[in-house]
């Protein structure tokens, strides 16, 4: 299999799980929002710290 097969068979299971993480997000929309700050203090939510847990378990 070439790279560009290899790539081109990524295209849909990677759009899959980006859609099941902005429903991760979506469903945390019009809520409360706790923002707290990571060791680089840089701003993160729940809403971040569930979707990252989807895509990098």
């Amino acid at each position: 299999m070439s790279a560009a097969a290899g790539a081109e068979s990524l295209i849909e299971p990677l759009r899959r799980l980006a859609r099941r993480a902005g429903e991760v997000i979506l469903a945390h929309y019009g809520g409360e929002i706790d923002v707290r700050a990571k060791s680089d203090r840089a701003p993160v939510t729940l809403a971040d710290e569930e979707a990252e847990r989807l895509i990098v378990p």
